[in-house]
C-alpha cells in the first residue's frame, strides 16, 4: 500500500493521483495498475439535477430580495404598497421560468397555471388602477392567448412538427394577438374597435410565414439553411 508523499493520505492500488492533495503517484517499485481509479476524474452531474439545481438557485435569488422588501414595506407602511408590485412581479416570473423545470410532461397543466397567474397578476395591479381595464383589456387578451396556445399545444402533440411549421404557428399566433390588443385597447380608450397599426405588424408576419413556409418546403433550401446554421 502507498502514501502520499505530499499530505499522507493512503492511496489506492490504481491511484494515479491523490484524491485529496492532486500529487502525482509516482512508485517505481509498485506502478499503478491497471484497474479502474478508486475515484471518477469527472463528476458527472445528470441533467435533470443540474435544471432542478438551477431552479432553487433562481428560486432564493428571487426569495431572499423579496422577503427583504416585504420586510421593509412593513415597518415603513406610509411610503406605499410598493412591495406588492415587486413580489407578485416575482412570483409571476418565477411561474414562468422556473415552475416549468418542475412541470414538464403537463404542458396544458403548465398553460393552465400560466394563465391564472397572468389574470391574478393583472388583477393585483388593476386593484391599485382601477378594475376597469382589467375587464375589458386583460382579462379578454390572457383568455385569447391562452386559448390560441392550447390550439397549438394540441396541433403539436399530434404529431411531431418541423421547426418551420412551428414558427409558423408562432408568427400567426403574433399577428392575431396584435389585432386583438389593438381591438381591445381601441375599444377601451376611443370606444370603439379599430384595426389600423396592427396591419402593419400583421404583414410583417405574413412576410415570415411565407419565408418559413417556403424553408419548409424547398428541400434544397432547407438543406442549405442546416449546413450554414445547423438548424
Amino acid at each position: 500500500m502507498s502514501y502520499c508523499v505530499n499530505c499522507g493520505v493512503e492511496l489506492e492500488k490504481s491511484a494515479r493521483r491523490c484524491p485529496l492533495c492532486g500529487t502525482p503517484v509516482i512508485n517505481p517499485v509498485q506502478p499503478p495498475a491497471d484497474e479502474p481509479p478508486a475515484y471518477p476524474e469527472n463528476i458527472f452531474i445528470p441533467k435533470k439535477t443540474r435544471s432542478r439545481y438551477a431552479a432553487f438557485m433562481v428560486t432564493m435569488v428571487l426569495l431572499i430580495p423579496n422577503l427583504v422588501c416585504a420586510i421593509i414595506n412593513l415597518f415603513y407602511p406610509h411610503t406605499g404598497h410598493w412591495a406588492v408590485y415587486v413580489v407578485s412581479s416575482s412570483v409571476l416570473l418565477w411561474i414562468f421560468c422556473v415552475l416549468p423545470v418542475f412541470i414538464k410532461r403537463n404542458a396544458y397543466l403548465l398553460l393552465g397555471v400560466d394563465t391564472a397567474a397572468a389574470l391574478l397578476f393583472t388583477f393585483i395591479m388593476s386593484v391599485f388602477h382601477g378594475r376597469d381595464w382589467f375587464l375589458r383589456i386583460a382579462l379578454p387578451a390572457i383568455l385569447g392567448l391562452a386559448v390560441m396556445l392550447g390550439i397549438m399545444i394540441y396541433w403539436i402533440s399530434r404529431k411531431k412538427r418541423e421547426w418551420p411549421s412551428v414558427c409558423t404557428a408562432v408568427v400567426g399566433i403574433l399577428g392575431l394577438m396584435s389585432m386583438l390588443f389593438e381591438f381591445l385597447i381601441s375599444w377601451y380608450v376611443v370606444g370603439r374597435p379599430m384595426i389600423q397599426y396592427s396591419v402593419i405588424i400583421v404583414a410583417s408576419c405574413v412576410g415570415l410565414i411565407v419565408f418559413f413556409e417556403f424553408a419548409g418546403r424547398n428541400r434544397r433550401f432547407r438543406a442549405w439553411l442546416t449546413r450554414r446554421f445547423y438548424v
